[in-house]
């Protein structure tokens, strides 16, 4: 995977309380709380380490494992919905 990721601008999208509703062409794709910050940090492209530090700010270290293993899996399965996209390490 790409270092760099950026949001596949949704059609839609819906924020509540819990979350955040995306709506694509062809389909629609409810993100959590986290997922919806990892889509907020992402719209222009950024990294997968600049989002872990992000979420860190935004909710604090995960009680288990390290922030970038945990932000590495929400890019991963955001990556496999469409939500992400890989996108050119932006620079420094």
């Amino acid at each position: 995977m790409s270092d760099g990721v950026r949001l596949v601008p949704p059609v839609d999208r819906l924020d509540f309380e819990e979350g955040s509703l995306l709506l694509y062409e062809r389909r629609l794709v409810s993100l959590s709380v986290l997922g919806a910050a990892v889509a907020d940090l992402s719209a222009t492209p950024t990294t997968v380490a600049a989002l872990a530090e992000g979420l860190r700010e935004a909710f604090g270290d995960p009680a288990d494992g390290s922030a970038d293993e945990a932000t590495a899996a929400v890019v991963a399965a955001l990556l496999a919905l469409g939500v992400l996209e890989a996108a050119p390490t932006p620079d420094p």
